[in-house]
């Protein structure tokens, strides 16, 4: 072999193990970088979490707010002039905080947090002013507001009571006001019943669904006026026109709303809030969009009006399972006896030969149904494009008759979501 042949063959030999090495090189790289990645996928947030038991799930998973410390990473060394004064504060683990150092004070009685405003004191303590509804002993509720100095350093709290805020002419300081008193500034002397909890004070979104929960019940029981307001507008106008109409649905389910829990919800993170969908130990639904705890609307069932939810189900069905959602639909107003829900989807034909009146059809809906029904729904008839006929089984979902009783219900699938029921007994 010539020396041109063996100088060529070196030199082959040099760039192919180059190129090796860079290949090594790469490869180690990427192995090295690969656990930051997938980290950082790992802590992406979750946005939908789907039929969690409430009762027994304690888990942290699917936050709604941002959970940690309030007290460790916040910078308290520099302290504008603003935040010397009261400033509203809307954070959630700032209220399960307030609440916690209430529930001491008024162990005797319910109460509700409606508004919440901050003054910074120091670098390491704040005073909070309180406006909250308290479970009068008349069955009502008298609004009252609190302060409370909370020591973020040695975790501690002291109250200040409305009698105390009313002799120091402090009543209905708001948004830019100050609080100024002799020994507002002093010391938190700690003793055992002024210390909290952080970690009851942590947000997640099972912490968020019973609070939510437990303040509609409040309202519903103790101020219906306050439940009325709360409600959302869209649904207020279909399901609750007037306040006597919402006033008479309370009075006849406050009892066996009083003895509810939530046993199962869902959580959906939209842009500008949270709704939050509950299901309780009576199956009865509950949705709240949630922009914070103090600041919320409530749907009473996922019927009445269209959820998100329920639109992106029905609009990726076919016809055939349309109508049988709207045939649930049916089922779940007749257990709640919202019978003018299904009165105003009858055909015109039942409605112009058979029920002219409300009362009539609302009688044959309870002579014909059982207190709670469970419908099994079978074959079908497709009469056009956008109607079809069920042949559905009722059964006693309370389990007091052990009775089947058969109808057919006639469906005409209209725009949107809407539709027209028929109702025949076999």
């Amino acid at each position: 072999m010539n020396k041109d042949k063996i100088y060529k063959v070196k030199t082959i030999i040099i760039i192919a193990l180059l190129i090796l090495l860079i290949i090594f090189v790469t490869i180690v790289l990427s192995l090295i970088l690969l656990p930051t990645e997938k980290k950082s996928n790992d802590n992406e947030n979750i946005d939908i979490k789907d039929d969690s038991n409430v009762e027994n799930n304690n888990t942290q998973e699917n936050v709604l707010f941002e959970v940690k410390d309030i007290f460790e990473d916040e910078n308290f060394l520099d302290i504008s002039d603003e935040e010397k004064k009261l400033l509203q504060n809307n954070d959630n683990n700032i209220y399960l905080l307030l609440k916690q150092c209430m529930q001491n004070y008024h162990a005797n009685n319910l109460f509700c947090i409606d508004e919440i405003y901050e003054e910074k004191i120091d670098w390491t303590k704040s005073i909070y002013n309180i406006y909250y509804r308290l479970e009068d002993k008349n069955s009502s509720v008298k609004s009252l507001n609190i302060f409370i100095k909370i020591d973020k350093k040695n975790k501690t709290f002291l109250i200040y009571p409305y009698e105390f805020i009313q002799s120091n002419k402090l009543l209905n300081l708001k948004q830019g006001d100050l609080i100024n008193f002799d020994g507002i500034k002093n010391e938190i002397e700690k003793k055992d019943d002024n210390v909290y909890d952080v970690s009851n004070s942590l947000v997640d979104n099972e912490a968020c669904m019973l609070e939510l929960f437990q303040r509609y019940k409040f309202d519903l029981m103790l101020d219906t006026e306050k439940a009325y307001s709360m409600l959302d507008e869209n649904y207020k106008n279909e399901r609750f026109k007037t306040f006597e109409e919402f006033n008479k649905f309370v009075s006849d389910n406050k009892e066996t709303i009083k003895n509810e829990r939530i046993s199962k919800y869902k959580v959906y993170n939209f842009t500008e809030y949270m709704q939050f969908m509950g299901i309780s130990t009576n199956e009865r639904n509950y949705i709240f969009n949630v922009n914070n705890l103090m600041d919320y609307t409530i749907i009473l069932d996922n019927y009445s009006i269209d959820t998100t939810e329920y639109i992106d189900l029905y609009q990726n069905s076919m016809p055939s399972v349309q109508a049988k959602y709207c045939i649930d639909r049916v089922r779940k107003a007749i257990n709640e006896n919202n019978y003018k829900y299904v009165y105003d989807r009858l055909n015109a034909v039942q409605k112009n030969n058979y029920f002219k009146n409300y009362n009539g059809f609302e009688t044959f809906l309870r002579t014909e149904f059982f207190k709670k029904n469970t419908f099994t729904i079978g074959e079908y008839i497709m009469i056009s494009d956008n109607v079809f006929q069920y042949e559905v089984k009722v059964t006693d979902s309370s389990l007091e008759s052990n009775e089947t009783r058969d109808f057919t219900m006639t469906i005409i699938l209209k725009n949107n979501t809407d539709y027209n029921i028929g109702i025949i007994k076999e």
